[in-house]
């Protein structure tokens, strides 16, 4: 089909074949390939930087234009993700293919500020930040521009009513707590999204969980507020009894305890 189907535009069928291909290549476990995915979105995105008038079909011209951006914003999340989730890299190579996982998604958020998958971009670009340097949590390393800029789009979704009522709310401020921990060693902003996360009744296990630990330890050990850890780890015990970190956290709660003795 995509070999007989003559030029992108004046059949949008090539494009949403391509996009099919794309997504099989880059998130199917058996059929992976991401160099063929990557070539087929490339396209896409090279053939979208025109006019909607070049269809062929009898579309009106806004349900054209809907029809690129949807492709193209969905080849750009896409390219995005072959990137984010390529493991075939080693070394540098893995901090290169994450870097260049975040300009496509805030290349995606740049271009699309409001398109359907928006939250869900951000939390991989939140997750994609977290995955770097990740290996030596305690190093706070240079600031890019673009870390800055994602830093701002997060802050303004998770501060905005529409953020709040987002599948991904919790997610993303438990990560924006998490790079405020380990790549800004702000411990306070760490624990206030830390908190949102606790406060979106949409968080799941994992994430509620690790919340919970996390801002406990974050009292306990860097802002020296024991009584609020127990509060913490009291709660994770409560919530989740048969939490593999049930033990620790028994233990720091005897420590806790023990020093007010």
């Amino acid at each position: 089909f995509l070999n007989e189907s003559g030029l992108y535009l004046k059949n949008p069928d090539r494009l949403r074949a391509q996009l099919g291909l794309g997504y099989i290549y880059i998130l199917s476990p058996d059929l992976r390939d991401l160099a063929k995915g990557r070539e087929h979105l490339g396209d896409i995105i090279t053939k979208t930087n025109t006019s909607p008038e070049e269809f062929s079909d009898e579309s009106t011209g806004s349900e054209k234009s809907a029809v690129l951006m949807d492709l193209r914003s969905r080849a750009i999340f896409l390219l995005g993700r072959s990137y984010h989730l390529d493991r075939t890299k080693k070394g540098q190579e893995v901090q290169a293919g994450l870097e260049q996982a975040q300009r496509y998604y805030l290349q995606y958020l740049s271009e699309y500020p409001q398109g359907i998958l928006k939250s869900r971009v951000l939390l991989y670009l939140a997750q994609s930040y977290l995955r770097v340097g990740f290996s030596e949590p305690g190093r706070i390393k240079d600031e890019t521009v673009d870390i800055k800029k994602a830093i701002t789009l997060l802050e303004e979704f998770v501060n905005s009513r529409d953020g709040e009522l987002d599948e991904y709310y919790a997610a993303i401020s438990y990560c924006l707590g998490q790079i405020y921990h380990l790549r800004r060693n702000d411990m306070k902003s760490s624990v206030r999204y830390l908190s949102l996360a606790l406060e979106q009744g949409l968080a799941d296990y994992t994430i509620r969980s690790n919340a919970l630990y996390k801002t406990a330890q974050i009292y306990e050990k860097k802002l020296n507020k024991p009584n609020k850890a127990l509060q913490y780890y009291r709660q994770l015990l409560e919530e989740f009894p048969v939490d593999s970190r049930v033990n620790v956290v028994k233990k720091r709660i005897q420590k806790i305890e023990g020093s007010h003795e």
